[in-house]
């Protein structure tokens, strides 16, 4: 058991570092974003792509963003419902309405240490509990105190015959 927190704690380290450290910049790259070319009669000069510059310029080239209409939906919902003369649960025909699409929430950014270190020892700890270790120490755990139970269960039975015989 021992072994196996200390082998998370050392996962969450090592993600702790890659959270910290996510982006070093190439040398060799840097260098060559530095330099200007002449050549004939222009200069050039080597830029980083945006998506976002590109998406402006291009419709077709740029980041994926997906179209969201919650509201439409909504206003079918609410027309089919003004629509029918009819009392609910007493339709002869079932009509399906449409439920709004919730979205994943996008992970929260980090923005203290504090809250990083709690978002991994939630890691960890999620970790320990999914382990067949912990899962095994705590079946375990239920057993013996089922068996006690049992136990003392026996023994105040045995003491109410006691006192009803005496």
């Amino acid at each position: 058991m021992k072994a196996e927190r200390k082998r998370i704690k050392q996962e969450a380290k090592e993600q702790y570092k890659k959270l910290v450290k996510s982006y070093k910049p190439i040398p060799e790259l840097e260098e060559q974003l530095a330099k200007e070319y002449e050549v004939e009669n222009a200069t050039v000069s080597i830029l980083e792509l945006d998506t976002d510059l590109l998406a402006e310029t291009n419709f077709l080239i740029g980041r994926n963003r997906g179209q969201i209409e919650e509201k439409p939906e909504i206003k079918e919902e609410i027309e089919e419902e003004s629509q029918s003369g009819e009392l609910p649960g007493m339709e002869l025909t079932t009509k399906t309405k449409k439920k709004e699409i919730k979205l994943k929430e996008e992970p929260k950014e980090l923005k203290t240490k504090k809250q990083l270190k709690k978002e991994l020892k939630k890691q960890a700890t999620s970790k320990v509990k999914k382990s067949k270790v912990f899962q095994r120490k705590g079946r375990l755990e239920r057993l013996k105190q089922k068996k006690m139970s049992m136990r003392l269960k026996k023994e105040s039975m045995k003491i109410k015959a006691k006192s009803k015989k005496g």
